[in-house]
């Protein structure tokens, strides 16, 4: 009992004692690091940026775990910087986006309005294509190794978070004119809104470059070693894809050259909400249609193969993007996004 007692005494003691490192930087609207920029971490001792615009701050957890924790950035002749959304969950480092401090009587970039908008649109896509990737990976769970399933549930949950926070920006980007007219401070909520912006679509990279790995992992497991190694897409007309890509084995090396062997290339065509089109190839050489371009191809080399679709690759449908999918017989070897 005494032991318990000695825990229970020395716990607080360890968290009071416990800090974590805040570090960041500071720039102004042409993204230049501002110098001696005064930064306080909740209730931190303050802080000034060095010549670049960097800080760093020992943060105590005490008091400050598990809340929201303000962050201020203040120097004569800026427009002060105050938020609210720093979260410390544990005593890792952390490191802070980039903070914008705008000059006073500073307009911010006349074209904030036209990237917020084209950000969106990027967000939206990013939605499109995460949904898509997972669709599969969900389709094809119970061929996925035992060490991938943990993972897999990881990213569901981090899809699920993440889906709020696009469809918050997706309603504020919407809202944008009615908004700006009772701002204020206008630059400093397109400031905001774009530091928003940005740090969503970090988190749909992270999300997108995870999926392709999960999915490459299924390709080498249910396709003898043989996976897709890397493709590449390019635009040539409104009817025409030209999709160059070689695969690797299990090892990561060019495959044997054997025989020509059957390699099959479908493309997708990205419609929004999750929805996707399966596209025709038409064949130049009058053979039927087909939802697959089939070729008898060498694997262990670099392969460029046509996909021949009239007026599926028009401008308005390239922007939307597509997915590509790579199969050795009827055997799924590799899936890749693409915006055009």
């Amino acid at each position: 009992m005494k032991y318990i007692i000695f825990l229970l005494l020395v716990l607080p003691i360890i968290v009071v004692g416990q800090t974590c490192t805040v570090e960041g930087t500071i720039v102004d609207s042409k993204d230049k690091g501002i110098s001696n920029v005064r930064v306080k971490i909740g209730s931190s001792i303050a802080v000034y940026t060095n010549g670049n615009g960097e800080f760093s701050t020992k943060l105590s957890l005490k008091n400050h775990l598990n809340t929201r924790v303000k962050v201020s950035a203040s120097r004569r002749g800026y427009v002060s910087y105050n938020d609210n959304n720093l979260i410390v969950t544990s005593d890792d480092n952390i490191v802070l986006p980039k903070i914008v401090l705008l000059r006073e009587g500073e307009e911010l970039n006349p074209d904030a309005t036209s990237t917020i908008n084209d950000n969106g649109d990027l967000i939206k896509k990013n939605d499109d294509l995460i949904n898509t990737n997972q669709d599969i990976i969900t389709d094809n769970m119970g061929s996925f190794a035992t060490q991938y399933q943990r993972e897999i549930r990881e990213m569901e949950y981090t899809i699920s978070q993440l889906d709020k926070e696009v469809r918050d920006i997706s309603e504020r980007i919407q809202n944008l004119s009615e908004e700006l007219t009772q701002e204020r401070d206008k630059d400093r909520f397109l400031s905001d809104l774009l530091e928003t912006e940005q740090a969503i679509i970090a988190k749909q990279e992270n999300i997108i470059t995870s999926q392709a790995g999960l999915i490459q992992a299924l390709s080498v497991q249910s396709a003898k070693g043989i996976a897709l190694e890397n493709a590449r897409v390019a635009y040539e007309d409104n009817n025409t894809l030209e999709i160059s890509f070689q695969f690797k084995d299990a090892f990561g090396n060019r495959p044997q050259p054997t025989d020509p062997q059957l390699i099959s290339v479908e493309v997708h065509q990205l419609l929004g909400k999750s929805r996707t089109k399966r596209l025709l190839h038409t064949p130049e050489d009058g053979q039927l249609e087909s939802s697959r371009l089939r070729e008898r191809l060498d694997i262990s080399r670099l392969n460029t193969v046509r996909f021949m679709s009239p007026n599926a690759f028009k401008k308005k449908y390239r922007k939307k993007g597509y997915i590509v999918y790579f199969y050795l017989g009827e055997t799924l070897l590799g899936v890749q996004g693409y915006r055009l």
